[in-house]
């Protein structure tokens, strides 16, 4: 939603930096996709855009890739207001950014976003294409397993092929619980053979494993649906199966 010249981030997640508006702050030089490679995707996806009717769209796993009518489009869209060229689309670190480029706009939970930005839009959203009723629904069969949920509705999806993702205040965590009992380098945590592991960092208020705190410097097991706390004892997460 348009406000005095900003837009209301709330339903979508980021957007990318003004410094790096036409390309992903986080992406690595993009490639176009082979037809062989989308078809490839579609035949059994791992991530997909899901139709009311519960059918499912493939998306390419890797490169960035064109959303429309177009007969050249990697991910075909029907509806009178979808564009030939619609939005193009990236995924990156296992979530799905995209940037508008049509004539009637892309919308996400119903939100129009700006045209010619690119705009993450997070797991479970749903995306409209020329109206905002024209939806699908964002869906990953390889990562939704991962989710954490936390406190005051904040969840957390693992990011994909990480191994390794940092807990904290810091800009650069890939967690960051809202605790002001949080440090800016508070805890780390780890899936290894199985198992999920959990460091504290030598934070100032602690890590904790169902209410229990624990030692600094020191991997620990989580057991699954263990209740997960930084900073906070009673602020906790819902730890993942590994």
């Amino acid at each position: 939603m348009q406000i005095g010249g900003l837009w209301n981030q709330g339903s979508a997640g980021r957007i990318a930096p003004l410094a790096q508006r036409g390309s992903l702050p986080v992406a690595a030089e993009s490639h176009e996709l082979t037809s062989d490679q989308v078809r490839i995707n579609q035949q059994s996806p791992g991530r997909y855009l899901q139709l009311p009717d519960g059918n499912k769209i493939g998306l390419p796993e890797q490169g960035r890739f064109q959303m429309g009518r177009h007969k050249d489009c990697q991910v075909p869209l029907e509806g009178d207001l979808v564009s030939r060229n619609h939005c193009q689309g990236e995924v990156r670190n296992g979530q799905l950014w995209v940037q508008d480029t049509s004539s009637n706009g892309t919308f996400v939970n119903g939100e129009q976003i700006p045209a010619g930005q690119w705009v993450e839009v997070r797991r479970g959203s749903e995306l409209g294409f020329g109206q905002s009723v024209h939806t699908f629904r964002l869906g990953d069969d390889l990562t939704q397993s991962g989710q954490m949920q936390g406190p005051n509705g904040q969840t957390f999806d693992w990011p994909e092929g990480q191994q390794t993702v940092k807990v904290g205040r810091a800009k650069d965590s890939h967690l960051q619980p809202e605790d002001h009992l949080v440090s800016g380098n508070h805890a780390l945590l780890r899936r290894t053979e199985g198992k999920l592991m959990v460091l504290d960092t030598q934070s100032r208020n602690g890590t904790f494993v169902n209410g229990e705190r624990l030692e600094s410097m020191r991997w620990t097991e989580i057991p699954a649906g263990a209740q997960l706390a930084f900073g906070d004892p009673g602020l906790a997460w819902n730890a993942p199966p590994p």
